[in-house]
């Protein structure tokens, strides 16, 4: 046999060699083929759904951040806490007589908020543990058995809204009509003295967040959404029949197989051939949003599909195989010397070319190898300028992704401040709002003046003061020598914001937030304070180390992140960035920036970038 082959002409020791080849690369392709479309069925459907999981998510979100506008708009509502200051100035005996004054005037406090336009189904009021209010024919045995002291107490003790687990509430009727709800309370403190007066739980419909699925249902038959605590306990779904039972008991999935859903966002499995999909998405804290649906469809176009790639292999060997016995005959010659051009190159003779007389394939090819080869000298020369480019927009982009997300909520701000005919303090978030959005702007530079960026940043505190008043405080002082330099558009507002959201708004006291800026030599030192809840020594270190090291933060600390690239890409390794804190006391972040005074922000920009690049 092995005498055989050696007394075969190149030719066909070629021929007969690439059959077999071409032969085993077919079947490999066929079943690789096989995998790789079902595997991309498989993605492309799962980033369907993952898009259809966030919109609901993005509603559910909606839902939730809504309801605690109106909790918070309802527990600072004048006529509310003048109703219940009223009513504890009465002597103990007349009490009983005054409960139906107060039951009219918490009646129609709450009646802007509560009505068939929103998701708020009831509303209760507590004062001393004590129930005094539970209008629209709502069961006060109900609301006991739902708001038990802890409940009262959580909330009490962290003072903005708090969800507690769905519950059944029971109506007054002859029917005994009874509803699941999530009850959302918050504390009533007087704005005057911050006296503690009661606490306002509004209780919202489970069939509020199943409406906004239940749509998806009807569009892709054969899927179930449903949103699960983290108790893994269902709570919402369209069928009421599962709400409050164990999850995984319910879909069939084991303990491995659903932490492998949520730690890739979704999982397939096999049931009688028909492959199962589970997706899954974190909605709000504490909260997970799955999809399982049954994907008949793909497995019957996985089978016409795995035939016609069977048919289309077996006519592609037979043209491979007639397009090999040619190659056998013709390739041998150019290709050698199409390989020893290559290697010249290799050697850095990068002008040799490939000669023009090869013809047939080998000779396209070799035009389109010199081609390629002049494209790759003429790329040489516009690279410097490319990379100057490249770092410009990498920097817009990352100043683009600050993104005002506080928009929708000081729109849902101002709508309640003109609800409860608190015309001074709507226009004034309207000023400030209108301010924020002119100086963030500022006529597309990318640089602004330090007095510039102040007052960008004060107009955002005071619309965050509007909303949180109960919560922060804050101060700007700045030295008068460093107002006039330039410093990069939004570079205090994303600090403020994480002083806001991760600091003084988790404290369980009033904060304070101050930012403070001088000059350092030849540097613009900053530092922005609060007196919030501070950073854990664990997750304070986690910051430093990615700090150090350059890579992003985390999405929970994104605005150092943004901050630290941007100011990166624009000064090297020029600038820096400290953090320190102390849990439940302190956070203090430090910019360092070289000075800058230059009015023409995109030639600087440009010019920095000139010099990192020569480094």
């Amino acid at each position: 046999m092995i005498s055989k082959v050696k007394g075969l002409s190149l030719r066909n020791k070629i021929f007969f060699a690439n059959a077999a080849v071409i032969a085993a690369v077919l079947v490999f392709l066929w079943f690789l083929c096989s995998a790789i479309f079902y595997d991309t069925m498989i993605k492309r459907v799962s980033d369907d759904y993952r898009i259809t999981l966030e919109n609901i998510a993005h509603n559910i979100e909606t839902i939730t951040r809504t309801t605690e506008d109106y909790a918070r708009v309802i527990s600072q509502s004048r006529g509310l806490q003048q109703e219940i200051l009223d009513y504890l100035q009465v002597e103990d005996t007349d009490k009983r007589y005054y409960r139906t004054k107060l039951w009219a005037g918490l009646a129609e406090a709450g009646s802007d908020i509560i009505n068939p336009t929103t998701t708020v189904s009831g509303m209760a009021v507590f004062i001393e543990d004590e129930v005094v209010y539970c209008g629209y024919d709502i069961s006060e045995n109900s609301i006991y058995e739902i708001m038990k002291p802890d409940d009262l107490k959580r909330a009490r003790e962290q003072q903005r809204p708090t969800w507690n687990s769905l519950s059944i509430l029971k109506y007054n009727s002859p029917y005994n009509e009874k509803e699941y709800v999530f009850p959302v309370s918050k504390l009533i403190r007087d704005k005057n003295t911050g006296r503690e007066l009661g606490i306002v739980t509004l209780f919202v419909g489970e069939n509020y967040f199943s409406a906004a699925y239940t749509v998806q249902d009807s569009i892709y038959n054969g899927s179930r959404y449903y949103l699960v605590d983290n108790n893994n306990d269902i709570i919402s779904s369209s069928d009421k029949s599962i709400l409050r039972q164990n999850f995984c008991r319910v879909s069939g999935l084991t303990e491995e197989q659903y932490e492998i859903c949520i730690y890739n966002g979704n999982l397939v499995e096999e049931e009688e051939r028909i492959p199962l999909l589970y997706s899954s998405i974190e909605c709000r804290s504490g909260w997970r949003l799955f999809c399982i649906t049954e994907l008949r469809e793909l497995a019957s176009e996985k089978k016409k599909m795995q035939v016609l790639l069977l048919l289309i292999l077996a006519v592609t060997l037979i043209l491979l195989l007639l397009i090999s016995w040619l190659i056998a005959q013709t390739v041998t010659k150019p290709v050698y010397q199409l390989l020893n051009t290559m290697n010249k190159i290799e050697k850095e003779q990068t002008e040799v070319r490939v000669p023009d007389n090869l013809g047939g394939e080998v000779g396209a090819l070799g035009e389109k190898f010199n081609s390629l080869m002049d494209s790759l000298s003429e790329s040489r020369r516009a690279f410097l300028q490319e990379q100057k480019l490249k770092r410009k927009n990498e920097y817009k982009l990352l100043q683009a992704q600050i993104n005002p997300h506080f928009l929708y909520n000081t729109m849902e701000t101002i709508a309640s401040f003109v609800k409860m005919n608190m015309s001074k303090e709507a226009l004034a978030a309207l000023h400030n709002l209108a301010g924020f959005y002119q100086l963030s702007l500022s006529n597309g530079r990318e640089l602004i003046t330090v007095d510039r960026e102040i007052h960008l940043t004060k107009n955002y505190l005071a619309l965050q003061k509007l909303r949180y008043a109960e919560y922060m405080d804050y101060r700007i002082c700045f030295s008068p020598e460093t107002l006039s330099y330039n410093i990069p558009k939004l570079t205090l507002q994303p600090l403020v914001e994480n002083a806001i959201y991760h600091g003084v708004k988790e404290s369980r006291s009033k904060g304070m937030i101050s930012v403070e800026g001088c000059i350092s030599g030849e540097n613009l030192l900053i530092v922005v304070y609060d007196t919030g809840r501070g950073i854990k020594e664990e997750r304070l270190q986690e910051l430093k180390k990615r700090l150090s090291s350059g890579n992003p933060t985390s999405e929970d600390s994104f605005g150092l992140g943004n901050i630290a690239q941007r100011l990166k890409l624009l000064y090297g390794e020029r600038y820096k960035m400290s953090i320190e804190s102390v849990q439940d006391k302190f956070t203090a972040v430090v910019l360092q920036i070289p000075l800058c005074n230059r009015l023409d922000d995109e030639d600087d920009i440009l010019h920095i970038h000139e010099n990192l690049l020569r480094r």
